[in-house]
């Protein structure tokens, strides 16, 4: 009675060291599977922010917030408050324009007396090299289609990438004689900005 006892124990004991092991091996290949997963969804994302801070969030566990836009804002030149869609958007317009011209006042104009000037041409002073057809090629495909694209754009960034091959000598051509001319298109001078409202 006492033996059969003793070698019951003696069997549980060496499962539960079986056991133990086999959840240590296990955990581990859990702990690298999850490791190598996110080390190849960081790489594959690491020039997209957007999904870059998706997947942080994802890992960190936190929820997503519901953006949602103001119900109101105060109206400033006529001193109260507006649920009006177009006034929103030109209050928002304004704050926006004006950023620039507050941030400049706040900054002191440089002594020009202090550094001495010198003479040179402008070859000397900035150089912009010509580009070639195999970098055109290379910008286009790093372009990120839900990104690149203005409202008025007239070719979609991923009509552009389809057809890349056939326009890139053309725009290189272009671009060369840019930067050649010195003469560049209003429309490469312009860019859209669109402000996303976070709580406050």
């Amino acid at each position: 009675m006492y033996g059969a006892l003793l070698r019951s124990r003696f069997k549980n004991q060496n499962a539960h060291e079986k056991y133990k092991k086999y959840r240590k091996k296990v955990t581990h290949l859990l702990e690298e599977s999850k490791r190598n997963y996110y080390q190849s969804q960081f790489l594959s994302c690491e020039n997209d922010s957007k999904k870059m801070w998706k997947l942080i969030n994802n890992l960190l566990g936190s929820k997503a917030k519901e953006l949602s836009p103001p119900e109101k804002l105060f109206d400033t030149v006529n001193l109260t408050y507006t649920c009006n869609h177009e006034s929103m958007a030109s209050i928002f317009n304004n704050y926006f324009v004006s950023i620039g011209k507050k941030l400049a006042s706040t900054i002191a104009p440089p002594n020009i007396s202090a550094y001495p000037v010198e003479c040179s041409g402008p070859e000397q002073s900035f150089v912009l090299h010509e580009t070639f057809t195999e970098e055109v090629i290379a910008v286009i495909n790093s372009l990120i289609e839900s990104k690149s694209t203005r409202q008025n754009d007239i070719i979609p960034v991923h009509i552009l990438k389809l057809c890349k091959n056939v326009l890139s000598p053309f725009l290189e051509q272009i671009f060369n004689l840019c930067i050649k001319e010195g003469i560049y298109p209003q429309s490469l001078k312009c860019a859209e900005v669109v402000p996303i409202h976070k709580d406050g």
